[in-house]
């Protein structure tokens, strides 16, 4: 097996970085480079959370932010129209999977604004 090259995130230095340096200090650099890595995925899987105002004017455009879910939340009932499905309504105070195809648009059946919350998320259950 060949470990010579890392991964293609976290930059491999290379022999001219490492001349004159102990191996305690190699040992330092690397675990400084593993940190960094596993900090990048660790902040990476953190859901994102936001509240959006869903009007028959005001879509809501579907999008994961780079996750594998998306999940709404309203306080009341509403009685909401995906572009690409047709109507349903969504219950209230339950979390709602919407993992539809990015760029969908949902919209409510009435002019008022009804306030969603949001989750992106990549666990299957918020």
């Amino acid at each position: 097996m060949n470990f010579s090259r890392g991964p293609a995130t976290v930059p491999r230095p290379d022999d001219q970085q490492l001349a004159g340096q102990t191996i305690n200090e190699r040992f330092v650099a690397i675990e400084l480079m593993l940190a960094k890595l596993v900090e990048g995925m660790l902040q990476a899987h953190q859901p994102i959370n936001y509240v959006v105002n869903v009007s028959s004017s005001s879509p809501y455009i579907v999008d994961f932010k780079g996750r594998k879910h998306v999940f709404v939340y309203g306080t009341s009932s509403a009685n909401l129209t995906i572009d690409t499905v047709g109507a349903f309504t969504m219950p209230a105070a339950t979390w709602t999977n919407l993992s539809f195809e990015q760029g969908t648009r949902i919209v409510n059946d009435s002019s008022t604004f009804v306030p969603l919350y949001v989750r992106c998320t990549d666990e299957a259950v918020p």
